[in-house]
């Protein structure tokens, strides 16, 4: 874990979700590709998409320390992620705002990874898959049905990087079972967005 440098930005995230500066559907993204490519063009095209993906934030006057910290996250948490798994067709990068349209339910993603940072709030929450009825999960059960009795539920703060093997990563332990935290609401009832660092990787070549 890590821990947070950039102070309290719940109202700038707010601010950001009211005015709709990352569209309609609250998410700005970019693609990088990784397949193919050397590592020094990998680099420099993360860095160009982490300077495109952060000019909607300085609209709205945030701070630079911020700014910054999510433009370096694209890029060294992208080129880890590339580095990682380098027959990815490409990297597909997201700053998203987790508002009304949350994953409330437990699932798993069918892509093969996905690196996740949550820069207010709580994060990502997750369980073993020993804690897990794989048959309620599969089959449209409740949260309450699909998390076993006595499980521990795992979560990341904010600030942390979470790492997570899709449906379709290689190997036998994959698929993790993860959802996000439940929403909040500040005093006059009005809801707590949240920004999120996605860096996904559909599938490889």
């Amino acid at each position: 874990s890590r821990t947070p440098t950039w102070g309290d930005v719940q109202h700038h995230v707010d601010a950001l979700a009211s005015y709709g500066l990352l569209g309609l559907e609250e998410t700005a993204h970019e693609d990088v590709q990784v397949a193919g490519n050397e590592d020094q063009s990998v680099e420099a095209n993360l860095s160009n998409s982490a300077q495109r993906l952060v000019a909607p934030l300085l609209q709205l006057g945030m701070p630079d320390k911020f700014i910054q910290q999510i433009q370096a996250d694209f890029q060294e948490v992208g080129g880890i992620v590339a580095k990682m798994m380098p027959t990815a067709e490409k990297l597909i990068l997201k700053l998203e705002i987790m508002g009304e349209g949350i994953c409330s339910r437990w699932h798993r993603d069918n892509y093969a990874a996905r690196a996740i940072i949550t820069y207010n709030g709580r994060g990502t929450e997750m369980l073993r898959h020993d804690d897990v009825d794989f048959w309620e999960l599969d089959n449209c059960g409740n949260n309450l049905h699909i998390v076993r009795d006595g499980a521990q539920i795992f979560s990341v703060g904010a600030g942390d990087v979470l790492f997570m093997k899709g449906l379709t990563f290689p190997g036998n332990v994959n698929g993790l079972v993860h959802k996000s935290p439940d929403k909040r609401y500040h005093a006059n009832g009005k809801l707590m967005n949240r920004l999120i660092l996605k860096i996904d990787v559909k599938k490889l070549s």
